[in-house]
């Protein structure tokens, strides 16, 4: 809630394996748009990155680029913040993936 602060890391457990679809389907929402662009990734445990999701200047809506990934249980997905914008706040977001 509020304004990510820089390189900020969310930590997601993995409690089953699935694999995440590339593209599509995920979905995400910011209250308060951003002046700047700006790229949030996501890696694995191991610190891969295999996706992002970015914030064009003056949208609340972002678009996400992914790989299809395979995860296990007791892997984690870790979304990792940009530089600081001054407006950009409120942000949630929905990862889709298919369990295996």
């Amino acid at each position: 809630e509020g304004l990510p602060t820089a390189s900020k890391s969310t930590v997601i457990p993995v409690v089953r394996s699935f694999q995440i679809y590339p593209n599509g389907y995920h979905y995400g929402k910011a209250k308060t748009a951003s002046t700047a662009s700006k790229t949030f990734s996501f890696r694995k445990t191991d610190g891969t990155q295999f996706g992002t999701m970015v914030f064009s200047a003056g949208n609340v809506t972002p678009a996400f680029t992914f790989t299809q990934t395979s995860f296990v249980a007791g892997d984690f997905i870790e979304c990792v913040s940009p530089t600081q914008d001054t407006t950009l706040a409120d942000i949630g977001y929905t990862l889709c993936g298919l369990t295996t």
